[in-house]
């Protein structure tokens, strides 16, 4: 009888970890990710206005393109497969590296700002991707668990 209620205590003490973990896991990439979530709808909004107001920008469009180009070029991010490096990146071993975040949000600015046509749905949870994989690094998280952070972070984006 002992025996199984020792059993018992282990393996709820084993689930209450579990869930402390993931409730300040979900707490923190929470934070992180609405802050960084409003900044990105702030400036894409204030990009799209000036658009709007400053019709010729349209003309800046290739620019902008070549700028976006550079900057993943100096980055080193080659071979970007977008919303679909996230989604793989769930069901495979897959790295995500952080510096997409800010290219991708700087990337999307600048599309807005030169009026192109992008949307803010996908480079948002591109952006909570790469910062839930960037945050699971941080805390020494195991692959399994990283397919949930990554999940996570695509969420909260």
């Amino acid at each position: 009888m002992w025996n199984y209620i020792n059993d018992k205590y282990e393996r709820s003490k084993k689930y209450v970890k579990s869930l402390i973990k993931w409730l300040t896991c979900s707490i923190i990439i929470g934070v992180i990710c609405g802050l960084i979530g409003t900044a990105f709808y702030q400036a894409v909004e204030k990009a799209t206005k000036l658009q709007g107001r400053y019709p010729w920008l349209l003309f800046l469009l290739p620019v902008g393109g070549v700028v976006i180009v550079f900057l993943y070029h100096i980055c080193g991010v080659k071979n970007a497969k977008g919303t679909n490096m996230i989604i793989e990146s769930i069901r495979s071993s897959e790295k995500i590296p952080f510096i997409m975040a800010p290219l991708i949000f700087i990337g999307t600015v600048i599309t807005h700002l030169c009026g192109g046509s992008s949307g803010r749905e996908g480079a948002a949870l591109q952006i909570g991707g790469s910062i839930g994989a960037f945050l699971g690094r941080i805390m020494h998280l195991n692959e399994k668990d990283m397919h949930v952070i990554v999940m996570c972070g695509m969420s909260a984006g």
